[in-house]
């Protein structure tokens, strides 16, 4: 796993996920966006779709292999965001249910009470 801090400006993929375009994320991710990408403060496109409240695209971001244990720098990370905003500011249905989701598989795989990742 290589630590990547190159860039306090927000990449294609934080566009896609803050407006939760899913298709978007597909394209970018199929020519080579890196999925784990990290920000000078450490915040993941993860991190991004959680603060957003965009869980359609965590809930994406998650299936196509995005790290829920990457802290960034305030010592947060992905999973533990999601536990500390709940599902504070879902607007759709779909955001809804996809938090739900997200929710559910976290604690199937154990990740809510998971060491994280450095």
């Amino acid at each position: 796993y290589t630590t990547l801090f190159r860039s306090t400006t927000r990449t294609a993929i934080f566009s896609a996920t803050f407006y939760d375009r899913t298709n978007n994320i597909a394209v970018l991710l199929k020519f080579g966006a890196e999925i784990d990408w990290r920000l000078s403060d450490g915040t993941t496109s993860l991190h991004d779709a959680i603060y957003s409240s965009s869980y359609e695209s965590a809930l994406f971001l998650y299936h196509a292999g995005a790290n829920p244990l990457i802290k960034n720098k305030l010592g947060y990370n992905p999973v533990e965001t999601m536990k500390q905003f709940g599902d504070n500011g879902v607007l759709s249905r779909a955001d809804e249910r996809a938090y739900k989701q997200l929710l559910e598989e976290f604690r199937t795989k154990g990740l809510l009470n998971k060491p994280d990742a450095k």
